[in-house]
């Protein structure tokens, strides 16, 4: 085994003053990065993987963070001064942003040219009431993109202000399945607020399958990608309280992904629920109708 850098040892030192008593079990990766298991409650109180082996990252210049969970700390007060300089910079950047996505109109020219891309939009099961609902459109070329492609577009608002506009790319390069409209747009969850007084609150991957779903009478809400969910740990006590029924359905396969998000929210005190099913909700849906799922849902695990 390679022997841990000098610099280690402090690093130890300072991270027992923040997470007592806890075995972070560091290795080699290099000179300047050590890496061990995550102490983070979202990932150390994972009932099957328990903090992991190598995804807590620790680095020699004072930063560390969890590949898994996305948590960030500081364990150089030099390196504290520098995040929260940062920290400051990137809200303000990301108040910017916002702003000009608020603003911004593209989504109805997008809306009135969706003829263009009926015929994809009902392949999806998407019906032209679906269409007229929630904005959806068709751009013959996606913004600040680097080759030429259209799109099917999505607009996301939350309490009447636009967020954000999706474009799913047609004729993408590599896995650009997906854009937001402006670049470095913090990520947006469709429909978030239509769970506002909801008994049953439901979860997919993608906006298109909430659409299918909310068309079906189960109102839900989309997570831009497995790998943004973890991020509904701070946002779901934001906008939903404890007496709301969270219900997951996720992507066959992605339920390890899900884990420490769903573990995390049954701390926080909700009701967590995920339905497994065979294929993708819409998917599932549109070969299967409603019925099925529904029946599935009593039975479903709480997590």
């Amino acid at each position: 085994m390679i022997p841990l850098p000098p610099w280690a040892g402090e690093a130890q030192a300072k991270l027992a003053t923040q997470f007592p008593n806890y075995d972070f079990r560091f290795i080699f990766h290099k000179h300047d990065q050590i890496e061990g298991r995550c102490p983070f409650p979202v990932c150390r109180n994972d009932p099957i993987k328990k903090g992991g082996t190598d995804r807590f990252v620790v680095f020699q210049n004072g930063n560390a963070w969890c590949r898994q969970c996305n948590n960030k700390l500081t364990w150089r007060r030099e390196a504290q001064e520098e995040r929260a300089e940062r920290q400051q910079k990137e809200q303000a950047d990301r108040r910017s942003l916002r702003q000009e996505i608020a603003r911004c109109t593209d989504w109805v020219t997008y809306h009135d040219n969706v003829g263009k891309g009926a015929a994809l939009w009902k392949q999806a099961g998407i019906t032209n009431e679906d269409i007229d609902r929630w904005g959806l459109g068709y751009c013959d070329r996606v913004p600040n993109c680097t080759y030429d492609t259209p799109s099917l577009t999505i607009p996301v608002f939350y309490k009447n202000i636009l967020v954000d506009i999706r474009h799913r790319v047609l004729q993408p390069q590599g896995d650009d399945k997906y854009r937001s409209h402006l670049p470095k747009l913090p990520p947006a969850y469709f429909n978030l607020d239509g769970l506002l007084n909801q008994r049953q609150c439901f979860f997919v991957e993608g906006e298109k399958k909430a659409i299918v779903v909310a068309h079906n009478g189960l109102m839900a809400c989309a997570y831009p990608g497995v790998e943004f969910a973890r991020y509904l740990t701070d946002i779901i006590p934001q906008v939903l309280d404890a007496s709301q029924e969270l219900i997951f359905l996720p992507d066959p396969g992605s339920n390890r992904q899900l884990n420490p998000t769903l573990h995390a929210l049954r701390e926080k005190g909700y009701q967590t629920k995920v339905v497994d099913l065979f294929l993708k909700p819409d998917d599932f849906i549109m070969e299967y109708g409603v019925a099925p799922l529904l029946q599935a849902i009593p039975q479903a695990r709480w997590y």
